[in-house]
């Protein structure tokens, strides 16, 4: 909604997603010099309902399995880059300006996710000469997702007697690191085919980080927002895996050459404020329940195999794997995080239950 006043009542939005596309591809899969960069990934706003002006009244509405999902992003070329994930915002809903007063809804089971991060480029293979291969690019980041059940970005929002349940924000993998380009290559003659001798194999391109997961119930960035009587409950934020490192490039030779390192592994994402998010705005919590809802890290990426030596007969293994593993990401804010903006609370707010803790200032 764009503008004016909408009043939904006893309405039951169920299935619906907004989808941000895809990043744009750019230029050649395999790295020849030439850096190229994609196009960045859309983002998903509001799967459910999406308010940006006006003034909008739910009362005794459900929204159910909406989703708002950020595009993946694109393969990269160049050696260099790859797309990051787009971010998702409000699964269920979403503004970022104007009114909004929700009474007596249901939200449950909606989904704010980040697109994947892009696959790393592969390296060049090397000149005829037994060169060295190029390197794989890395891969993208993955999305952030914000806002599982609702997600506001400005504008005043009041909620009362409305229960959030089951929703999730989500920030996806990153993508895997590209492959090092091969040492040298394999020539193709009459009687069959010889390789050269020497080379190099390029070193495996790292894995992307993993997307965070910011309030799996209700993320909030800006704007003033009031929740009186309201019941938050088994609600997740999850960071996204690291992406795999890419191979080490291989060597096709007769006799000697050394294979690539692989590429090491993506950080994983982070989950903040199973329950709640607060980035900035001013937040009134009155006499709510907020119960039973985590935060979850992502884990970290592996590191990638080395190259391997091609002879005439057979496959020689060598080189050596990539040196380090992603590093797991940090769970913060089971039932709310908080870190900008105010939060003040009034009466009897029941913060209890959460993992991995209750309420975290960030």
């Amino acid at each position: 909604m764009a503008s004016g006043t909408v009043a939904l009542t006893g309405d039951i939005l169920s299935k619906n997603d907004a989808v941000g596309g895809v990043g744009g591809f750019a230029g050649s899969i395999f790295s020849h010099g030439i850096a190229g960069m994609p196009g960045p990934s859309g983002a998903g706003y509001g799967g459910g309902v999406a308010v940006t002006s006006g003034t909008v009244t739910l009362v005794h509405n459900t929204f159910t399995s909406n989703g708002a999902f950020g595009g993946a992003g694109a393969f990269g070329s160049g050696g260099v880059f790859a797309g990051n994930g787009g971010a998702g915002y409000g699964g269920g809903l979403y503004m970022s300006n104007g009114t909004v007063s929700l009474t007596n809804n249901t939200l449950s089971g909606n989904t704010a996710q980040g697109g994947q991060g892009g696959q790393g480029p592969f390296g060049r293979y090397g000149p005829l000469n037994g060169g060295t291969g190029g390197p794989g690019g890395n891969g993208g980041n993955g999305g952030d997702g914000y806002g599982g059940g609702v997600a506001v970005a400005s504008g005043t929002f009041a909620a009362t007697n409305n229960t959030l349940s089951g929703n999730s924000a989500v920030g996806v993998g990153g993508g895997v690191g590209g492959s090092g380009g091969f040492g040298g290559h394999i020539v193709f003659t009459p009687g069959g085919y010889s390789r050269l001798s020497g080379g190099t194999g390029g070193r495996g391109g790292n894995g992307g980080n993993g997307g965070n997961g910011y309030g799996g119930g209700l993320f909030v960035s800006a704007g003033s927002v009031t929740l009186t009587n309201d019941s938050l409950t088994a609600n997740v934020a999850a960071g996204g895996a690291g992406g795999e490192g890419g191979l080490g490039g291989w060597v096709t030779a007769n006799t000697g050459g050394t294979p690539g390192q692989g590429g090491n592994g993506g950080n994983g994402g982070n989950g903040y404020g199973g329950g709640v998010a607060i980035l900035g705005g001013d937040v009134t919590l009155k006499n709510d329940s907020i119960k039973g809802n985590s935060a979850q890290a992502g884990s970290g990426g592996a590191p990638a195999p080395p190259g391997s030596i091609f002879t005439t007969l057979d496959i020689n293994s060598g080189g050596a794997p990539g040196t380090k593993s992603g590093t797991s990401g940090t769970a913060s804010g089971g039932g709310i995080y908080i870190n900008g903006g105010t939060l003040t609370l009034v009466g009897n707010n029941d913060i209890t239950g959460n993992s991995p803790d209750n309420i975290v200032c960030g």
